[in-house]
C-alpha cells in the first residue's frame, strides 16, 4: 500500500518526527507501526486487536485529515476521539461484518462506546509511547488526553448465555446426519461447544491446544494452556467434557483418551489431518449459534435474538458466569477463568442480585388479583 501514497502521507517528514536515527528500523509511519506489532507476535489476541485499532488510526488520518501519523497532535486526537463516537460519513466507515479482503469491508460496524472509545484510546496511547520511546517521534499527543472517566463500579457482564440456551445447543441435532461428513461436522461441533462451554477458553487457544494439552495427574484430568500475556495454567477437566473428548478422538481412530506423546491438534479438519485456526473457530461457534436461533425464531423469538447476537467470547463469559451460578467460590472461578484481578471475576456474579430480586419478592400472592 505504502508505493500508491504520496510520501507525505507516509510520514518521512511528519511534523512530530525526531531529528535522529530512530532505534528500529523505520523510515517511515507504516514500518515504525509494524516494528511496535511485532513486539505482540506472540500473543495472537492483542496483536489482532492492536492491529484494528492502528489501521483504523492510519485510514482516518489519510481518509479525513489528509496527514500522516507522525503529523498528529493533540487537537487531532481529541478530533479522533469525537469520531470514534459516530464515525462520518457511515457509509464509508460502518458496515457489517466483513473479512479484510471484500469490498464491502468496513473498519468499524458502528460508533463505538464509552467503553470501547477508553480501550482504543490505551492501545493508542501506548504505540505512541512506543514511538516516543523508540525516538522515531518528538512526544505522544495522546499523553494530553483526559482519559475518559472510569466506572467506579464494575458492571455486571451481560454477555452471556441462558442455561436454556446451552442446553438448546447441545440438544440440536445434524440436519442430515444420513451421511458421513455431515456426522463428522455435526460430532466436531459438538466437541468444540463443550470445549468453549466447560473450560471458558480463547479462541486462540481453541486453535493451538494439542491433544496431550489434556494429561492425567492422580487419577483426575487437567488442560494445560499457554494463555494470553504467556501465563501458563492448568485447568481442571470436568467429566462431562472428557466424555466428549473420548467421543471425538474415537471417531478419529485414536485411542479414546489423550496420550502423553499425542501433540497433534485437538479440534481438526473435517479430514481429521490437520488443525484449525482461530478464525474457523469463530466461524464454527458462529454456525452452531446461528443453527440454533433458526430452529427457534417463530416459537421463541428473544432467545433466538439472543442467540444471533452472540459471538465465540461470549461461550468464555458463559462458562464463567455459569460457575458462578453454580456457587463456586470466587477464586476458583478466578483460577479457572485466569483472570489475574478477583474484581475482573467478580463481574460475573450475580447471586446476590438474585437474593436482591427474591428479598422485594417474597410472596408468589400477588397484592391485586388479575380479574
Amino acid at each position: 500500500m505504502s508505493h500508491q501514497l504520496p510520501e507525505s502521507l507516509l510520514g518521512y517528514w511528519g511534523k512530530n518526527r525526531l531529528d535522529s536515527t530512530p532505534q528500529i528500523g523505520a523510515n517511515h509511519d507504516l514500518e515504525a507501526i509494524q516494528s511496535w506489532l511485532n513486539e505482540y507476535k506472540d500473543s495472537p489476541e492483542t496483536l489482532r486487536s492492536y492491529k484494528r485499532e492502528a489501521e483504523r488510526l492510519i485510514l482516518w488520518c489519510w481518509q479525513q485529515q489528509g496527514r500522516a501519523l507522525s503529523d498528529l497532535n493533540r487537537q487531532d486526537i481529541a478530533n479522533y476521539q469525537i469520531f470514534l463516537a459516530d464515525p462520518q460519513p457511515r457509509s464509508l466507515w460502518c458496515g457489517d461484518k466483513r473479512p479484510r479482503t471484500s469490498p464491502h469491508w468496513r473498519p468499524f460496524q458502528g460508533g463505538l462506546s464509552l467503553a470501547s472509545q477508553k480501550q482504543t484510546l490505551t492501545i493508542l496511547k501506548g504505540l505512541f509511547n512506543y514511538l516516543r520511546d523508540a525516538d522515531y517521534l518528538r512526544g505522544n499527543p495522546l499523553a494530553l488526553i483526559k482519559s475518559i472517566t472510569k466506572q467506579t463500579t464494575p458492571r455486571k457482564t451481560k454477555r452471556y448465555l441462558e442455561q436454556a440456551d446451552i442446553a438448546l445447543l447441545f440438544e440440536q441435532l445434524p440436519m442430515q446426519a444420513d451421511n458421513a461428513k455431515s456426522h463428522r461436522e455435526w460430532l466436531r461441533e459438538r466437541t468444540l461447544l463443550a470445549f468453549l462451554y466447560y473450560l471458558a477458553p480463547r479462541a486462540s487457544e481453541v486453535a493451538s491446544c494439542k491433544m496431550n494439552d489434556f494429561f492425567q495427574r492422580r487419577g483426575r484430568w487437567w488442560w494445560r494452556v499457554l494463555g494470553k500475556g504467556k501465563k501458563y495454567a492448568e485447568i481442571p477437566v470436568p467429566d462431562a467434557l472428557l466424555s466428549y473428548i473420548q467421543r471425538y478422538r474415537s471417531h478419529l481412530e485414536l485411542s479414546p483418551l489423550p496420550e502423553p506423546n499425542d501433540d497433534t491438534p485437538f479440534i481438526r479438519s473435517i479430514a481429521g489431518t490437520s488443525g484449525i485456526s482461530a478464525n474457523m473457530v469463530y466461524r464454527l461457534s458462529k454456525k452452531i449459534l446461528l443453527d440454533a436461533a433458526a430452529q427457534i425464531e417463530h416459537s421463541e423469538p428473544e432467545q433466538a435474538s439472543r442467540l444471533r447476537t452472540a459471538s465465540t467470547h461470549w461461550f468464555r463469559h458463559t462458562a464463567i458466569t455459569h460457575l458462578a451460578d453454580q456457587g463456586v467460590d470466587l477464586r476458583l472461578v478466578s483460577k479457572t477463568a485466569r483472570h489475574s484481578k478477583l474484581e475482573t471475576t467478580a463481574i460475573y456474579f450475580h447471586a446476590e442480585d438474585d437474593a436482591w430480586h427474591n428479598a422485594i419478592n417474597p410472596s408468589p400472592t400477588p397484592l391485586v388479583e388479575e380479574s
